[in-house]
């Protein structure tokens, strides 16, 4: 194979992979919910990270919505879902709980572990 062939082979794959990846960010309904507080030191920890685009915890995310709850303002929720600890980390797909992390005791690898175990 030249390398035109080559070239053409490799932007025609790149272009698949990268199509398929955006399709499964469109129709994927899960969403990560982010329990936190101001005032909590782990909180601004996963927070930090979440806001890294390079940070792995970033990366895992990428087939989630986030949506970030305070859990000092927003009592509705914290309520519905039940929030006694934050951290709270909470996967819905189809605004149905599929997993829930409490808490960060080994930091990010936490919160690594927890996105990738339930894609």
């Amino acid at each position: 194979m030249n390398k035109a062939y080559k070239s053409i082979f490799v932007i025609s794959f790149l272009v698949s992979w990268l199509t398929l990846e955006c399709f499964a960010m469109v129709v994927s309904n899960k969403q990560l919910l982010f329990f936190y507080s101001d005032r909590c030191g782990p909180c601004r920890i996963a927070h930090k990270e979440i806001n890294n685009p390079h940070s792995l915890v970033s990366m895992a995310m990428k087939k989630y919505k986030l949506k970030k709850i305070n859990f000092d303002i927003d009592k509705a929720t914290v309520s519905k879902y039940n929030i006694e600890q934050i951290p709270t980390f909470i996967i819905l797909d189809n605004d149905k709980e599929m997993a829930r992390l409490v808490g960060i005791k080994n930091g990010i690898s936490d919160m690594v572990a927890f996105l990738l175990d339930n894609e």
